[in-house]
């Protein structure tokens, strides 16, 4: 990939954005993207120029920078550079076993398989990418939720359906039921169990659809099984950034609790229609959620930055890198005229 193809990428709203200043004050002019892809080269050489060649290196260099353009909103509210950069959402993703030239960027959240029961793909009514490409997109809803679906006692603080960076790929209820048989709940833990599903289940009523639940925090295991039996995937510690993601893309504020007034769950707070298909990239399997066609309008924009990663060690240098590197190009953008003014 070279530069003549990513700045073809490049749509004039942000080179407006970026060239366009407050009456008076005159901003640093940036006609291309030559100034951006310099001050990502500038982050990312020296914390990377003994771990990657030169070719690989400036693979990065484009894909990051390439990260940051598709993430600006196409309309922000009132124009401002500031407010163009607080909308950008690029999680960054590591693809371990993958070579460094197979970084990229995609449109909208990824998950990975291993984060996700063995069930999901059947459940959501997709097939296995093929290498390359992605499946035949489908429309589901989705519930977002901002608390935990874990006990109070926390017995099962350490399952994970395939969520954990270092955990096994998830076998989905075998696993859960095995879980549960070594540690049986005791009475409390039964009742708060009950509420919990009590609950989840006048949320997941059938109109809304919900095929995937996607939670900040931690699910109880036995909630997990529950969720799968009812035909829902349960995908659990995504994390504030990721979650944040998915409620832009939805165009919805996720629930932040599952009690309520009655009128607590009449709005759709949390809910919301999105385009899912996997697609294979060098091995892994991939989850991609993009807004559906019931999302409200919004005017923020998310995607997903793939990066290759032939070993832990070298994921452990290239995420925070890439994650530095972004954070530097937001910056420039949050700086006010007169910052900028006084650097020409």
């Amino acid at each position: 990939m070279g530069f003549a193809q990513v700045s073809c990428r490049v749509p004039h709203r942000l080179l407006d954005a970026l060239s366009s200043g407050a009456e008076g004050l005159e901003r640093i002019d940036c006609t291309s993207l030559r100034q951006y892809l310099a001050l990502s080269r500038g982050v990312l050489a020296p914390k990377l120029s003994r771990v990657l060649d030169a070719e690989e290196l400036e693979h990065l260099v484009l894909v990051v920078t390439e990260a940051f353009v598709n993430s600006l909103p196409s309309q922000p509210a009132d124009g401002a550079a500031g407010n163009l950069a607080a909308a950008a959402r690029a999680s960054v993703h590591c693809l371990r076993g993958a070579a460094v030239k197979d970084s990229c960027v995609l449109p909208g959240v990824v998950l990975q398989g291993a984060d996700l029961p063995a069930e999901a793909l059947d459940l959501l009514g997709l097939e296995a990418g093929a290498q390359g490409g992605e499946s035949v997109t489908v429309e589901v809803g989705v519930l977002l939720l901002a608390c935990s679906l874990d006990t109070h006692s926390n017995q099962y603080n350490s399952a994970d359906v395939g969520g954990g960076a270092c955990a096994a790929p998830a076998r989905g209820v075998p696993l859960v039921m095995e879980q549960r048989d070594e540690l049986a709940p005791g009475e409390a833990e039964d009742a708060e169990l009950a509420g919990l599903i009590a609950n989840l289940e006048a949320l997941l009523e059938p109109r809304r659809n919900i095929r995937l639940v996607a939670c900040q925090k931690g699910i109880h295991p036995a909630l997990q099984e529950w969720l799968l039996a009812q035909g829902v995937v349960p995908c659990q510690r995504l994390g504030a950034a990721r979650l944040s993601a998915l409620a832009l893309l939805a165009g919805c504020a996720p629930l932040e609790t599952l009690t309520g007034p009655p009128e607590h769950t009449a709005v759709d707070t949390g809910f919301s229609r999105m385009q899912l298909n996997s697609r294979v990239v060098d091995g892994h399997n991939l989850l991609q959620l993009r807004s559906g066609g019931g999302a409200l309008p919004t005017s923020s924009s998310s995607v997903a930055l793939l990066l290759g990663c032939a070993s832990d060690a070298l994921a452990d240098h290239l995420r925070p890198a890439a994650e530095a590197a972004l954070k530097l190009l937001r910056g420039t953008m949050e700086q006010d005229s007169t910052a900028l003014a006084g650097a020409a």
